[in-house]
Protein backbone atom coordinates (compact mmCIF):
# COMPACT_ATOMS: atom_id res chain seq x y z
CA UNK A 1 0.00 0.00 0.00
CA UNK A 2 2.71 2.78 -1.31
CA UNK A 3 -0.88 5.27 -1.15
CA UNK A 4 -1.34 4.82 2.63
CA UNK A 5 -0.42 8.13 4.77
CA UNK A 6 -0.98 7.95 8.63
CA UNK A 7 -1.79 10.89 10.43
CA UNK A 8 -2.21 12.62 13.76
CA UNK A 9 -4.88 15.66 13.80
CA UNK A 10 -6.97 17.68 16.53
CA UNK A 11 -10.52 17.57 15.82
CA UNK A 12 -10.96 20.71 16.02
CA UNK A 13 -8.18 21.69 13.28
CA UNK A 14 -9.71 18.99 11.17
CA UNK A 15 -13.26 20.50 10.88
CA UNK A 16 -12.49 24.32 11.84
CA UNK A 17 -9.62 24.75 9.61
CA UNK A 18 -9.60 22.01 7.14
CA UNK A 19 -6.21 20.95 8.15
CA UNK A 20 -4.92 17.72 8.92
CA UNK A 21 -2.40 18.50 11.74
CA UNK A 22 0.51 16.49 11.30
CA UNK A 23 1.26 13.74 8.98
CA UNK A 24 4.36 11.24 8.94
CA UNK A 25 6.40 13.74 8.00
CA UNK A 26 5.70 15.88 10.09
CA UNK A 27 3.69 18.38 7.71
CA UNK A 28 0.43 19.43 7.98
CA UNK A 29 -1.81 18.59 5.12
CA UNK A 30 -3.75 21.76 4.15
CA UNK A 31 -7.01 22.76 2.39
CA UNK A 32 -8.49 18.69 3.75
CA UNK A 33 -12.38 18.97 2.19
CA UNK A 34 -13.99 15.89 3.66
CA UNK A 35 -16.75 14.91 1.84
CA UNK A 36 -19.22 11.83 2.41
CA UNK A 37 -19.55 9.39 -0.07
CA UNK A 38 -22.47 7.72 -1.65
CA UNK A 39 -21.96 4.38 -0.46
CA UNK A 40 -22.14 5.37 3.11
CA UNK A 41 -24.86 4.79 5.26
CA UNK A 42 -27.29 7.86 6.08
CA UNK A 43 -26.59 9.68 9.62
CA UNK A 44 -28.20 7.86 12.11
CA UNK A 45 -26.93 9.21 15.39
CA UNK A 46 -29.73 10.43 17.80
CA UNK A 47 -29.53 12.94 20.74
CA UNK A 48 -28.90 10.04 22.88
CA UNK A 49 -25.33 9.06 21.24
CA UNK A 50 -24.59 12.53 21.33
CA UNK A 51 -24.93 13.23 24.79
CA UNK A 52 -22.54 9.65 25.58
CA UNK A 53 -19.99 11.44 23.70
CA UNK A 54 -20.26 14.54 25.57
CA UNK A 55 -20.62 12.42 28.42
CA UNK A 56 -17.24 10.50 27.39
CA UNK A 57 -15.72 14.31 27.05
CA UNK A 58 -16.40 15.68 30.32
CA UNK A 59 -15.54 12.65 32.06
CA UNK A 60 -11.86 12.65 30.32
CA UNK A 61 -11.62 16.41 31.32
CA UNK A 62 -12.82 15.53 34.93
CA UNK A 63 -10.21 12.62 35.18
CA UNK A 64 -7.82 15.40 34.27
CA UNK A 65 -7.09 13.41 31.11
CA UNK A 66 -4.81 15.78 29.26
CA UNK A 67 -5.98 14.49 25.77
CA UNK A 68 -9.62 13.02 24.79
CA UNK A 69 -8.91 10.96 22.23
CA UNK A 70 -11.93 10.63 19.66
CA UNK A 71 -10.72 7.63 17.90
CA UNK A 72 -9.61 6.41 14.60
CA UNK A 73 -10.77 8.63 11.27
CA UNK A 74 -10.34 6.84 7.87
CA UNK A 75 -10.22 8.84 5.02
CA UNK A 76 -9.71 7.91 1.42
CA UNK A 77 -8.43 10.79 -0.76
CA UNK A 78 -9.74 11.22 -4.13
CA UNK A 79 -10.37 13.80 -6.42
CA UNK A 80 -13.78 15.36 -6.98
CA UNK A 81 -15.18 16.48 -10.76
CA UNK A 82 -13.36 19.57 -10.63
CA UNK A 83 -9.67 17.93 -10.33
CA UNK A 84 -9.43 19.04 -6.76
CA UNK A 85 -8.46 16.49 -3.59
CA UNK A 86 -11.70 15.64 -1.22
CA UNK A 87 -11.22 13.13 1.37
CA UNK A 88 -13.97 10.50 2.10
CA UNK A 89 -15.15 9.42 5.46
CA UNK A 90 -14.70 5.78 4.94
CA UNK A 91 -15.29 5.10 9.04
CA UNK A 92 -16.31 7.68 11.98
CA UNK A 93 -19.06 9.51 9.54
CA UNK A 94 -21.30 9.44 12.87
CA UNK A 95 -19.02 10.68 15.31
CA UNK A 96 -17.66 13.64 12.98
CA UNK A 97 -20.95 14.77 11.60
CA UNK A 98 -22.16 14.62 15.77
CA UNK A 99 -18.71 16.67 16.56
CA UNK A 100 -19.47 18.71 13.06
CA UNK A 101 -23.73 19.65 14.55
CA UNK A 102 -22.58 20.43 17.95
CA UNK A 103 -19.72 22.66 16.80
CA UNK A 104 -22.74 24.38 14.64
CA UNK A 105 -24.60 24.75 17.72
CA UNK A 106 -21.99 26.03 19.98
CA UNK A 107 -20.93 28.96 17.46
CA UNK A 108 -24.53 29.41 15.98
CA UNK A 109 -25.30 32.75 18.34
CA UNK A 110 -21.68 34.23 17.99
CA UNK A 111 -21.04 33.75 14.00
CA UNK A 112 -21.78 31.57 10.80
CA UNK A 113 -19.41 28.75 11.36
CA UNK A 114 -18.28 27.32 8.08
CA UNK A 115 -17.99 23.60 7.71
CA UNK A 116 -17.71 22.50 4.28
CA UNK A 117 -18.61 19.34 4.01
CA UNK A 118 -21.66 19.77 6.43
CA UNK A 119 -23.65 22.17 3.31
CA UNK A 120 -23.72 18.89 1.20
CA UNK A 121 -26.17 16.94 3.60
Amino acid sequence: MDNLTLSITKIGDLLLENRITRKENGKPIENVRLTIPEYQRPFKWTARNAIQLLDDILEARNSNKEVYRVGTLILHKTKNDNGQDVYNIVDEQQRTITFSLLLLALYELQYLLHIPFMIEL
